[in-house]
């Protein structure tokens, strides 16, 4: 549900929230480059992922246990979703994974461990189960 008056009535692409919206942090992004900023309000990456992996990159954790990261194409957590039901997802790979390369080099640059949790498709990263998680310390 869309409680703010002035995008309720628009297309999702066009909503714009107001600047001011209490926890909410708006940034700028290249979203045709794999290049990580170094500049706070600047998020770069080809998808949300990859933008929240350039603000984990901007923190400079010793750790980063990402989930959600499988770029396997089939559902995992909510099951099938209606909207993705018809889709051909196959381009996740195709558009995303190469990213995960220029991620590790900034990562290794700064001594980040980047550990993936869950079945993936991600090859630059350590990957371990959700029980390695648990046990993980």
């Amino acid at each position: 549900e869309i409680r703010h008056e002035r995008i309720k009535d628009k297309p999702w692409l066009l909503r714009r929230p107001p600047s001011k919206w209490a926890g909410m942090t708006q940034f700028s992004c290249d979203h045709e480059t794999d290049a990580f900023s170094e500049a706070l309000g600047q998020l770069n990456g080809r998808s949300s992922g990859h933008c929240a992996l350039n603000y984990a990159y901007q923190q400079r954790p010793k750790i980063i246990f990402l989930f959600g990261y499988d770029f396997t194409g089939k559902p995992y957590w909510f099951g099938e979703l209606e909207w993705h039901k018809h889709k051909d997802r196959s381009y996740l790979g195709a558009d995303w994974l190469p990213a995960f390369k220029a991620a590790k080099l900034y990562f290794d640059a700064v001594g980040t461990e980047v550990i993936i949790v869950g079945e993936t498709n991600v090859k630059e990263f350590k990957n371990i189960t959700y029980q390695e998680y648990l046990n993980y310390a």
